[in-house]
């Protein structure tokens, strides 16, 4: 009896978990579909709300699940799990398929929204500028890098001799999977520290 209640409370628990995912992932693709003014990041919204949903409506079965203790509540929770990970699956080999176009999309985004920010500076531009930037090691269209978003760029680097993202963001689709040298580099320095 005791070993039903501890599969049930943990059964609750990761799926409390899974909903928060969930939620997190809905919140970022509304924020790309609403907020970030560009075509691409409105794509991207919608492949990030619908699994976000899909998730959160799977682990509240799974809580129905865990909580009547019923076998056949249990085994539609136990199918929709193996839905969604056949549905990741499924994902993961478009997305790796479809890399070049990704990062040619990527690169769009990354031009508009450049381009937006030494404009209008707005917050949300300031947040992907920076999320970019740390994460390719980069700064800028081409040089020099404008004035506006220098302030954006990343930390310890010479603001003037950064890397330039878009020459960055065009060599993704000819290296190995996709991974730039930059982008593995950066992972290995963030493992490593």
């Amino acid at each position: 009896m005791m070993c039903v209640k501890i599969c049930t409370y943990s059964l609750i628990f990761f799926n409390i978990l899974v909903i928060l995912v969930g939620f997190g992932i809905t919140v970022l693709g509304t924020w790309c579909m609403f907020i970030a003014s560009a075509i691409a990041a409105s794509q991207t919204g919608v492949m990030f709300i619908v699994p976000g949903i899909l998730m959160m409506l799977v682990a509240v079965g799974g809580n129905y699940a865990a909580c009547s203790q019923k076998k056949t509540a249990l085994n539609v929770f136990s199918g929709l799990i193996f839905l969604l990970i056949i549905a990741n699956i499924v994902a993961g080999v478009v997305a790796f398929t479809r890399s070049g176009q990704m990062s040619d999309d990527l690169g769009e985004f990354y031009k508009k929204v450049c381009t937006q920010y030494s404009k209008t500076s707005p917050d949300n531009e300031t947040i992907a500028l920076r999320f970019i930037h740390n994460t390719f090691d980069c700064c800028g269209i081409d040089e020099p890098v404008h004035r506006s978003v220098r302030d954006t760029c990343p930390e310890g680097t010479s603001k003037m001799l950064a890397l330039v993202c878009s020459v960055v963001l065009s060599r993704l689709p000819k290296q190995t999977h996709g991974f730039s040298p930059e982008f593995v580099a950066y992972w290995e320095r963030n493992l490593i520290e």
